[in-house]
C-alpha cells in the first residue's frame, strides 16, 4: 500500500512541479493534497491502512525537506462507500480547504464520481484504487484525471486465462451489484467464452448487494449447479463475510 501511495505521490508532485515551476520555488506554503477515503463501514478494511500508508508516506517526505522546500499537507476525509458522499467531500476539500490535489477514493463508482468533480474543477485527480474501465474510457476521459490501479478488463480477463488454461468449463459467478462487481465480471465472462467458445457455459449469476451481511443463499445457489470453478469478486468486508 506504502509503494502504491509513493506512485501516486509522484506523479502527482512532478505535475505540480511543471505547472507551478515559479510558484513552487518562490513560495513555502505546504502542497495540499486532499485524500478521500472509505474509512468506516466494509471498505475501512481497505481504506484504513490506504490512509496510514498515505501518512508514513507524507511523514517520509517532509522529513527530507518537502517537495522544492514546500512540505505535503495531507487533508484526509472519510467518504463513506457512497459516490455521493465522495462527491460532496471532494467539493468541499476543493473549495473550502483549497486543496491542489486529489488522490483517493476506493469503489469505482466512487472515483467515477470523483473524476467527474475534477472535471468541473480542473483539479488533477489521481485514481489509486478504483478500477473501472468507464472511468477511462474514451466518453469519459477527460486531462484531469489519471489511474495508477490495474482496471476491471484486466482483471477479469486475468482470471480467464487462469481458468481457461485448466479443464473447468461449468462456471459460476458472484459478484458485488455495483460498478465493479458488474464490469469486472462481464470482463471475465466475455474472456472465458472467447477463449472457450463451444466449452465454457455459465451456469449462473449471484449478485448481492455491496455490504451484504449473510452470503447464505448465494452459496447456496452456487453449490446446486454443481459448477467445475467459480469466479468471485468479492473485496474487503464482503470477502470476508463470504468466507466466515
Amino acid at each position: 500500500m506504502r509503494r502504491s501511495f509513493m506512485i501516486w505521490m509522484v506523479f502527482s508532485l512532478a505535475t505540480l512541479a511543471f505547472l507551478f515551476p515559479q510558484a513552487a520555488n518562490a513560495q513555502k506554503e505546504p502542497i495540499l493534497v486532499g485524500f478521500p477515503m472509505f474509512l468506516t463501514g466494509g471498505g475501512a478494511l481497505f481504506g484504513q491502512p490506504s490512509k496510514v500508508g498515505a501518512e508514513m508516506f507524507v511523514k517520509e517526505i517532509n522529513e527530507k525537506g518537502g517537495v522544492l522546500g514546500r512540505p505535503i499537507e495531507l487533508l484526509v476525509r472519510d467518504c463513506k462507500g457512497t459516490p455521493d458522499e465522495a462527491t460532496r467531500v471532494a467539493r468541499e476539500l476543493i473549495l473550502k480547504e483549497k486543496v491542489q490535489f486529489l488522490v483517493g477514493g476506493l469503489t469505482a463508482s466512487q472515483g467515477l464520481a470523483l473524476s467527474e468533480v475534477a472535471k468541473t474543477e480542473k483539479i488533477l485527480y489521481i485514481a489509486p484504487i478504483s478500477k473501472s474501465t468507464a472511468m477511462t474510457a474514451p466518453e469519459k476521459l477527460h486531462p484531469y484525471v489519471f489511474r495508477a490501479a490495474a482496471n476491471t478488463n484486466t482483471e477479469g480477463r486475468s482470471a480467464a486465462v487462469f481458468m481457461g488454461a485448466h479443464p473447468w468449463n461449468k462456471i459460476y459467478t458472484i459478484g458485488p451489484d455495483y460498478e465493479f462487481g458488474q464490469m469486472v465480471t462481464k470482463a471475465f465472462v466475455d474472456w472465458i467464452k472467447k477463449m472457450k467458445p463451444n466449452e465454457a457455459v455459465i451456469l449462473g449469476q449471484g449478485w448481492p448487494k455491496l455490504g451484504e451481511a449473510d452470503y447464505t443463499p448465494f452459496i447456496t445457489a452456487c453449490l446446486a449447479t454443481k459448477p467445475d470453478a467459480a469466479f468471485f469478486s468479492l473485496w474487503v468486508g464482503d470477502f470476508v463475510n463470504f468466507a466466515k
